[in-house]
């Protein structure tokens, strides 16, 4: 009845996978775990033991072919007619988490549960940890304001005939946005979606340098998307706010401001206590920096 659909990369998934083989058996329906490394080059030894739990597929592909293609494969692979994505840096809040989403997918296409994260974070990851629960652990009821715009790929339940009909863009071969353009796909295709207070606990956060790298490399895929007739500037609020402030010389002032600021913003955020609203600034100048690159 059910594929849980797991990529992994560089991750253990031991305790996750123990954590779906209870909730299977909670749930009581048919179901399957699959696993696939995507060229992982670290846990490999240790988490090929999770084929010894119940129902569970382990894979492993020498090749790293990215977040959306992996995901694809996935479900390709998949046996039943819902797919349940997974991140593979997540755990379960409870045994009933399969349950609640096999009761919330009737009459719905599709399903988010959304994520949450731990109360504390190491100063070196404070950053990660701060937007994460500020900006994207939202409750659900918050979340159906804008459904579409919500959707996010670390937990969702989907049928698979309508994900075929979708699937990620393998163009996206770089982290940032797969999510984005799935939600905009889902948009168009006018599917009923539902948001659930069923959050996964999102345990891996990047260190303070990583995230910043991964965040503007996630600008850099948003901007080819919007050149592309993929996205639209509204879909994304950095973009939004970028191309209205484009559209004025009080705007465009404001921008070429912010450019020479960027070392200042981002020392700002390597700090102990990171202010959001300086991350804002720094991506509006990111931006400003990737399209001079082009022109």
């Amino acid at each position: 009845m059910i594929s849980i659909l797991v990529p992994i990369f560089n991750r253990p998934v031991i305790a996750l996978a123990r954590e779906l083989s209870a909730a299977g058996a909670e749930a009581g329906v048919p179901h399957e775990v699959i696993f696939i490394e995507d060229g992982s080059t670290e846990y490999l030894n240790q988490n090929k033991s999770v084929a010894k739990e119940q129902n569970t597929v382990y894979k492993v592909n020498s090749e790293n072919i990215g977040r959306s293609a992996i995901r694809n494969l996935l479900a390709d692979t998949a046996k039943y007619d819902l797919l349940l994505f997974l991140d593979c840096d997540v755990l379960l809040p409870d045994e009933l988490f399969l349950k609640r989403y096999l009761n919330a997918i009737e009459g719905k296409d599709v399903v988010c549960g959304g994520h949450t994260y731990r109360k504390q974070a190491p100063a070196s990851r404070k950053l990660h940890h701060a937007y994460g629960l500020k900006r994207e652990c939202l409750p659900a009821v918050a979340r159906r304001e804008k459904p579409y715009n919500s959707f996010k790929t670390s937990s969702f339940l989907i049928r698979k005939d309508l994900f075929q009909k979708i699937r990620f863009d393998e163009t996206l071969t770089t982290y940032g946005h797969e999510d984005t353009l799935f939600g905009a796909e889902l948009r168009k295709r006018k599917a009923n979606i539902a948001h659930i207070d069923n959050p996964v606990i999102h345990i891996a956060l990047d260190t303070n340098e990583a995230f910043l790298e991964k965040s503007k490399q996630a600008l850099r895929n948003a901007l080819y998307l919007l050149h592309a007739g993929k996205l639209a500037p509204d879909e994304i609020r950095a973009l939004e706010t970028y191309f209205r402030l484009k559209g004025s010389a009080g705007g465009r002032a404001v921008l070429e401001f912010l450019v020479p600021s960027e070392h200042y913003l981002r020392e700002k955020l390597l700090q102990p206590h990171p202010r959001l609203r300086s991350f804002d600034f720094l991506k509006l100048a990111w931006l400003r920096d990737i399209e001079k690159e082009t022109e």
